[in-house]
């Protein structure tokens, strides 16, 4: 009779515990996701947050930036503005940071610090404006778009679009600090010029009709110096080849892990920082 009793003690116990675990799973306020460098949701980076927004909530939160962006971007379909940040929970977001941590402690602590270094490394817009003209640039979110040459494609960057359409004539400012990695002529790209940041973070520019005095691999950047000029060059084998497009800047941000490349898409960065120009003569 005492062992019958301790087992239906212990079914029940068990029971409990099993419709306890059952509820925290499947909550609406917990997030349990595999993630990973190729998850397309992530890389479209859809937050559209301002600095003070991420400044505010990260403090109001106890967190990163990188850790209130992500645990947001996960909650909400992967698209995250302010007001999504400023209705976020702190105990929510703690509990879910804490099974993210427990579950997927690697994944979460390598998005994080890829959203914590984009925040950190971006600090100007790649193209000066003018200080006596009134045309400037224009750009939309176009990732993912097709594109034919070479192949059947998808975009993986965003074009800067020149207004007034003319090359050499645009600034390409260093929107981040690094090292320049990658120098040259590529097919796609024509003049292009790879810059990789403190943190790990590979800065594409390409469609340059030049450089800047004293480009070369391994040369140190610092964030808003000039790098080159907009220009048309590209879409050919033949190096110097210019005029199969209008001018633009393509400007590409790619990560690494285990030696695979990853597009990000920069749109909404782009959009961040549009307020932080630099002005030339031009």
């Amino acid at each position: 009779m005492k062992h019958a009793k301790k087992l239906i003690i212990l079914i029940l116990v068990i029971s409990i515990v099993v419709n306890l675990e059952l509820r925290f799973v499947t909550d609406d306020n917990y997030v349990l996701l595999n993630l990973k460098v190729d998850n397309e949701a992530f890389t479209s980076l859809q937050f559209d947050i301002t600095p003070d927004g991420a400044d505010r909530n990260a403090q109001r939160l106890g967190m990163s930036k990188g850790e209130i962006i992500l645990i947001a971007l996960m909650m909400n379909n992967y698209s995250v503005n302010d007001d999504i940040l400023d209705k976020l929970d702190k105990r929510v977001c703690v509990r879910n940071k804490n099974r993210l941590m427990h579950f997927n402690g690697e994944e979460f602590a390598f998005y994080t610090n890829v959203i914590d270094s984009l925040i950190i490394d971006m600090e100007y817009f790649p193209v000066a404006r003018s200080k006596t003209r009134k045309t400037w640039v224009e750009y939309e979110d176009s990732w993912g778009n097709e594109r034919t040459y070479g192949g059947k494609r998808t975009h993986e960057g965003c074009d800067i679009m020149s207004e007034e359409n003319k090359r050499g004539v645009m600034p390409v400012i260093a929107a981040s600090g690094g090292t320049v990695t990658n120098l040259g002529w590529l097919e796609l790209g024509g003049w292009r010029i790879g810059i990789t940041s403190d943190n790990g973070i590979y800065y594409y520019y390409a469609h340059l009709d030049s450089y800047a005095d004293n480009m070369a691999e391994g040369t140190k950047i610092r964030k808003g110096q000039l790098i080159g000029y907009m220009g048309d060059s590209g879409y050919s084998k033949v190096e110097g080849t210019v005029g199969k497009f209008d001018v633009h800047l393509h400007f590409g941000i790619y990560i690494y892990t285990d030696g695979k490349e990853t597009a990000l898409n920069p749109y909404y960065l782009l959009k961040n920082i549009s307020n932080k120009i630099l002005y030339y003569q031009y």
